[in-house]
């Protein structure tokens, strides 16, 4: 039973007499007595510490804020009635019978919380347990012991969900997870930061304000990657710069590979591919299109059709070809616009008819040839990515509508992916964040210069060594930003970083506040309400 007995208790300035596994039990009952008495005495704990709170702060207090006095017994007032009717609840003798009640006091949190026994153990009972008992020992003697053991408590517990997620990240939503892979599993992949994966605001701006050269350099990783990802989609193998000779030479490729395949194929001037057409010019004219160019080419098909019988075979293709191509690289945006779907209804009747041993090459180049206008489209919008030959991803989404309007809503073509993802991730953080910004700047800089303050308040009695220290401390706060940046794009921190939820205060966190908001009356009445 965890009761005082007659065992020999060491005198005060002594050893205490060797534990025996009676004692260790003896004691882990006492530490669960105290459990008992702190949650009956709670509602009295809480009161006395918030009277005990208003006096500190100093001045009269008026008797209508404090709480009254003796409406609730304190777990004091339980621990002394329990021993006048049953006895003294045993003393735990030597570090480790202390070491064991502490334990088991704090056990009973292992009863509710999420996730399994092992995880709640370590969470809410070892970790705080340890905070609090490190952050105690170190402030013993200071009267600041409670203060000192509440806060051990917090940081204990919060350490063992950080270290958790950093092996084992927080869960990403599944689409924004999707996008992620879609990035750093092709080839070559775009690794991306750990602000873009999470979406975190302050973890962006961190990264952007303080990460300096690294970041930098790993926005450049990501833009020659995810070029050379595009240039892939338009044949062009290999390239990580969509200069303009790497352009010429994939347009040329691909009609090449149009007039050589559209020569194998006879193409009829069917119903389908004269209503085609004219859907074409019908929505070109009722834009505002000045009629005259794009019925010119209705009347040039169905001339060369006639001459043909009614078919057209390779060298009309190509003429017919040839004049839309023209439009769709000096025209204005109407006519690029017409020529573009002209051309698409051209090739669709030629796909109907393609013998089937070229079909295959004939649907890699059109493929090819969708995404290179695209792609033309966003190396027409300049910038200064753009005048280095990178493909932003950002800009996709904009050429993709202005050529297939369907094809960035419904995630049709190959670039569809790269176009969601560059939406979601490769974005800088809006300028707008300046107090964000700042404050990323502020606080590495606020520490170091703090830390050689510190150091020169430390040493007033030597003035050479306190200004020494002093002058430490403005340089460490000017070189803190530079050095915390850097260790922000390390890739232990980005991991970190990246395990970590965006938005308001973590689960974890709140429990951990909770936990110590119910532990702190105990522990001031453990202190003997001082």
């Amino acid at each position: 039973m965890p009761w005082q007995d007659d065992e020999v208790v060491a005198p005060p300035g002594t050893a205490p007499p060797p534990s025996t596994l009676g004692g260790y039990a003896k004691a882990a009952g006492a530490g669960l007595i105290n459990a008992g008495t702190g949650a009956l005495g709670i509602l009295g704990d809480t009161r006395d510490l918030y009277n005990a709170l208003l006096e500190a702060a100093g001045g009269e207090v008026p008797a209508s804020v404090k709480a009254p006095s003796r409406l609730t017994p304190t777990s004091t007032d339980v621990r002394q009635a329990l021993e006048e009717n049953v006895g003294p609840v045993y003393k735990p003798q030597g570090r480790v019978e202390e070491g064991i009640a502490k334990a088991a006091e704090w056990l009973p949190n292992i009863l509710a919380g999420p996730g399994g026994v092992a995880r709640r153990g370590i969470e809410q009972v070892a970790a705080p347990l340890a905070g609090t008992e490190a952050a105690g020992a170190l402030a013993e003697g200071t009267g600041y012991e409670i203060p000192a053991e509440i806060a051990g408590g917090l940081v204990g517990g919060m350490t063992a969900p950080s270290v958790e997620r950093v092996t084992r990240p927080s869960p990403i939503e599944p689409t924004r997870q999707r996008l992620i892979d879609a990035l750093e599993q092709g080839q070559p992949p775009v690794e991306l930061t750990a602000g873009q994966r999470t979406g975190s605001r302050p973890a962006e701006y961190l990264e952007t304000e303080l990460g300096g050269e690294m970041y930098q350099r790993r926005r450049a990783q990501q833009g020659e990657a995810a070029t050379q990802r595009v240039l892939n989609e338009i044949g062009e193998q290999g390239e990580s710069r969509a200069t303009p000779q790497v352009l010429t030479r994939a347009e040329a490729r691909i009609g090449t590979d149009f007039d050589r395949l559209a020569s194998t194929a006879v193409i009829p001037l069917d119903q389908q591919l004269q209503n085609n057409l004219l859907d074409a010019v019908t929505e070109f004219q009722s834009t505002g299109g000045v009629a005259g160019g794009p019925e010119s080419v209705m009347n040039l098909i169905a001339d060369l059709a006639a001459q043909n019988g009614g078919v057209l075979r390779g060298e009309a293709y190509q003429t017919i070809r040839s004049r839309l191509g023209k439009w769709t690289r000096t025209g204005p945006p109407e006519i690029k616009q017409v020529a573009r779907d002209m051309q698409e209804a051209l090739d669709n009747a030629v796909e109907r008819h393609m013998p089937a041993e070229h079909m295959e090459e004939w649907q890699q180049a059109r493929r090819q040839w969708r995404n290179f206008l695209v792609v033309k489209d966003v190396m027409s919008t300049g910038g200064q990515e753009v005048g280095q030959g990178i493909i932003p991803l950002q800009k996709l989404r904009a050429a993709m509508e202005a050529n297939r309007p369907d094809s960035y809503s419904l995630g049709r073509g190959e670039l569809s992916e790269l176009a969601h993802a560059g939406e979601t991730f490769m974005r800088e953080p809006p300028q707008s964040g300046t107090a964000s910004r700042a404050t990323a700047r502020l606080i590495p800089t606020a520490i170091g210069a703090g830390l050689g303050g510190g150091l020169g308040s430390l040493m007033t009695g030597n003035l050479g060594a306190a200004g020494l220290a002093s002058t430490a401390g403005g340089l460490a706060g000017a070189a803190a930003p530079a050095i915390y940046g850097r260790a922000a794009m390390t890739r232990p921190v980005q991991n970190w970083i990246a395990g970590q939820q965006p938005g308001a205060m973590s689960e974890a966190t709140r429990r951990q506040l909770l936990l110590q908001a119910l532990m702190a009356p105990r522990l001031f009445q453990e202190e003997g309400g001082q």
